[in-house]
């Protein structure tokens, strides 16, 4: 059990999300899939490296019938970082978790949205 960071950060000349993780997982864009092992802790984490974002609105699972749950609820933000926990004993290995963020970038009010997925490992 540790704690899973994921940094969402905003993508240069764009409003699309650039994320990485503390996985080692950095692909320059939105297209993440972050390895979860059962109990782990996730943190949704504002990118000081990749500016723009201005907030993380919600963090919310997506309503389809081909994602499983991972996390035990849907992500809150009880100490101001949105953060879920991976349910153990694990749900099965390669299982697929799709979930949203919701963001707001700088000078903008408008929000968007953006959806990386989670991925057990064990």
């Amino acid at each position: 059990m540790g704690t899973v960071k994921i940094y969402v950060g905003k993508k240069e000349n764009s409003n699309k999300l650039r994320l990485r993780d503390s996985e080692n997982n950095n692909p320059g864009n939105d297209k993440i899939t972050t390895g979860v092992n059962p109990g782990d802790t996730v943190e949704w984490i504002i990118d000081t490296e990749h500016p723009g974002i201005s907030s993380i609105l919600k963090v919310e699972r997506k309503k389809e019938s081909d994602s499983h749950h991972l996390l035990t609820a849907e992500p809150d933000n009880p100490n101001g970082v949105w953060q879920g926990t991976v349910k153990k004993p694990s749900v099965g290995k390669d299982k697929i978790e799709k979930y949203r963020i919701k963001y707001t970038v700088e000078d903008s009010s408008d929000s968007h949205w953006d959806d990386p997925k989670l991925k057990m490992n064990t």
